[in-house]
């Protein structure tokens, strides 16, 4: 089974990548950096899994590029086009952050999450929030994948 992690942060995508890669040898992990080659991978091929970050640079950050202003809410752009497009794979979203967005336009990671299944009940599958110092994150994670993939070899 393959999946598609798009997240910035290097440690984070780091720990996941090796949690689920001893969770099960029938997952392969792909991972993109940004939105915009999240987006690209996605369209290129269809994964059977996408773990992906909420907060997101617009491109990747190389040696020449910033990386473009950061999406606070680029998952739920993710999404939005996922639908737009009509391409169906189920989503997890993995986030760090527990508020998004400032002022009116800020959301609980709660209020998020309903606005999600809501809007993209088709693909968005939940979300799991990911700590460094706790490690809640590694039943939430599987326990969601499961969910979606019973049969899958652990």
């Amino acid at each position: 089974m393959d999946a598609l992690l798009i997240e910035d942060d290097e440690p984070k995508s780091e720990r996941i990548t090796e949690f689920l890669t001893n969770l099960s040898s029938d997952l392969k992990i792909s991972h993109m950096r940004s939105y915009q080659s999240g987006l690209r991978s996605l369209l290129a091929h269809t994964p059977n899994l996408i773990l992906l970050d909420m907060n997101l640079p617009n491109y990747d950050i190389t040696a020449e590029e910033t990386g473009g202003k950061i999406m606070q809410f680029a998952g739920r752009e993710f999404l939005r086009q996922m639908m737009r497009r009509n391409i169906k794979a189920p989503v997890i979203v993995v986030t760090a952050f527990e508020f998004f967005g400032e002022g009116i336009d800020s959301l609980t990671l709660e209020e998020l999450d309903r606005e999600l299944t809501d809007k993209y009940s088709g693909n968005y599958l939940g979300y799991v929030y990911y700590h460094t110092i706790l490690d809640d994150w590694k039943i939430k994670l599987p326990a969601l994948i499961k969910e979606r993939y019973p049969d899958l070899r652990t």
